[in-house]
């Protein structure tokens, strides 16, 4: 987390505030210390893995990484409610996806265009920028029911 782009990532949501960018990264580790952030991509998710599938399916033009997920077929409800997850292991395994996507930047910034068979990612991509800080997210929402996706 101590790289150029990632503090750069700060400053500019921040508008280029110094103290604004310092303050919100200060909460932002506060909550991960809490939150055990740190440690999550060692947690066991394969229930949710396995009924939810999605992940990096290669990177676009820029080099970003591009996930997919079928959330409109995803029933939420079913899996809180029928044990196979708590509501909020699910939240745990959402928060997770996205460390997944922010490590696989960092790795990606580190190792330049090299390929990635050990995350099973085409990577394809051209000579990378030293910002890179953003993910292509598609989520295909066909089917979504707002009861069943949302657990409400």
């Amino acid at each position: 987390m101590q790289s150029d782009p990632y503090l750069l990532r700060w400053l500019l949501s921040s508008d280029c505030d110094l103290d604004t960018a310092v303050a919100r990264l200060e909460a932002c580790l506060v909550w991960r210390r809490e939150a055990r952030i740190d440690g999550i991509l060692f947690e066991d998710f394969s229930v949710i893995d396995e009924a939810y599938p999605s992940g990096l399916e290669g990177h676009d033009f820029a080099g970003r990484p591009v996930s997919w997920s079928p959330a409109g077929s995803y029933d939420v409800r079913k899996a809180v409610l029928g044990g196979d997850a708590t509501q909020a292991h699910y939240q745990r395994f959402i928060l997770r996806q996205y460390e997944l996507f922010e490590w696989h930047m960092h790795e990606r910034l580190l190792l330049g265009s090299e390929k990635r068979t050990d995350l099973g990612v085409n990577a394809q991509a051209p000579k990378l920028t030293p910002t890179l800080s953003q993910i292509v997210a598609i989520y295909d929402l066909r089917g979504f029911n707002l009861k069943l996706g949302g657990c409400i």
